[in-house]
């Protein structure tokens, strides 16, 4: 049996700070998704980094298979909020995917009201779709925290929806750890 290193994601602490991981995970694993690195050894990585952009976008994997990710910019905390990201398609397609990591608050009807807001009026004048998303780890959503979601014109997602289909792993630890390891989180949490 193979003997697995202690977890990478989580340790000792009385909170693994979720939120703050989920937002460079995502960060890093969206910036996979262009296809400057779809090049050996990384091109595991960069189909699998396709798979959860495709998820986020569109509701689902495969929309963006014969579609390459030109540039992908993404910002952590700008304007507060966790995750700003801009993709543009090798179809001439631009995106801005605007992401609330909820893991351990409830959302607040003002606080997606202001984030919707200030993407409307960032991109007032430019062609691109804006994708509002909220995104949390756990099993379900809160009822208020999906009828908020809704009000917001925000697509409410859980995490384990936008997971890639892995079925090896890739040879890249951190890609690995994360989207192999993490989900069983709590043998995952036996690790430490």
């Amino acid at each position: 049996m193979e003997t697995l290193l202690p977890a990478f994601l989580c340790d000792s602490s009385e909170s693994d700070k979720q939120e703050e991981m989920l937002d460079y995970i995502l960060s890093w694993t969206l910036r996979c998704s262009q296809s400057r690195y779809n090049t050996e050894p990384n091109t595991q990585v960069n189909r699998y980094a396709k798979q959860v952009l495709s998820s986020l976008m569109y509701g689902t994997a495969d929309r963006l298979d014969h579609v390459e990710v030109t540039k992908l910019l993404c910002w952590k905390q700008s304007s507060h909020i966790d995750l700003w990201v801009e993709v543009d398609l090798s179809n001439g397609e631009r995106h801005a995917l605007i992401i609330e990591n909820k893991v351990y608050a409830g959302l607040r009807t003002e606080q997606l009201q202001k984030y919707k807001e200030i993407a409307s009026r960032h991109y007032l004048a430019e062609d691109i779709s804006l994708h509002h998303i909220v995104l949390r780890s756990d099993d379900d959503f809160h009822a208020n925290d999906l009828a908020i979601s809704q009000q917001n014109g925000f697509r409410a997602i859980l995490l384990d929806s936008i997971a890639p289909t892995l079925t090896e792993p890739t040879g890249n630890a951190l890609f690995d750890e994360f989207w192999l390891h993490w989900w069983d989180y709590k043998s995952y949490k036996e690790r430490i």
